[in-house]
């Protein structure tokens, strides 16, 4: 049943990659198959492993990361204000299903100027196979999107959002 789970997911996470290459969160052409990157298995970090135990029950904390959400959802919102189809897709989403645009993102393609920003808001560079002169970004301690900064030009600059 658990391999069952998994292939559900991964199926989600690859329609998601899709639907954000062609509304262009991921730049076609980026020299790789997005798909493959979100069916890539998902990391269970230490601190998000439930256990049967009463104690550990009472004691887990789901960390807040006010400052690195509102950072990438601002690439996000940024995005949906420059593309209407995106921006009414976001709508109907959050009209018809209650979810958000920023939950289904699975990552962002920002230039190299986001990286100050992008430490100060608790993200890491996580050691994992990419195209040459893309770094991969990732937060340890919440669920968001990861971010690829590549060093040939694409992708969203630093003051695109207004963070």
């Amino acid at each position: 049943m658990e391999g069952e789970a998994a292939a559900v997911e991964n199926r989600r996470s690859a329609k998601a990659a899709r639907v954000a290459n062609n509304l262009g969160l991921c730049p076609k052409g980026f020299g790789f198959d997005v798909t493959r990157l979100a069916t890539q298995p998902t990391r269970i970090l230490p601190a998000m492993v439930a256990t049967s135990s009463p104690e550990t029950a009472r004691t887990f904390d789901w960390p807040l990361c006010y400052e690195a959400e509102r950072l990438l959802g601002g690439y996000v919102e940024a995005f949906l204000a420059r593309h209407a189809g995106a921006r009414r897709l976001a709508e109907r989403m959050r009209d018809e299903t209650g979810t958000e645009f920023f939950e289904w993102v699975d990552h962002l393609v920002l230039a190299p100027d986001s990286v100050p920003a992008l430490r100060a808001a608790g993200l890491v560079e996580e050691n994992v196979e990419a195209p040459a002169g893309t770094t991969v970004f990732w937060h340890p301690k919440a669920m968001m999107p990861r971010v690829l900064v590549r060093n040939d030009g694409v992708g969203c600059r630093a003051g695109s959002p207004n963070p």
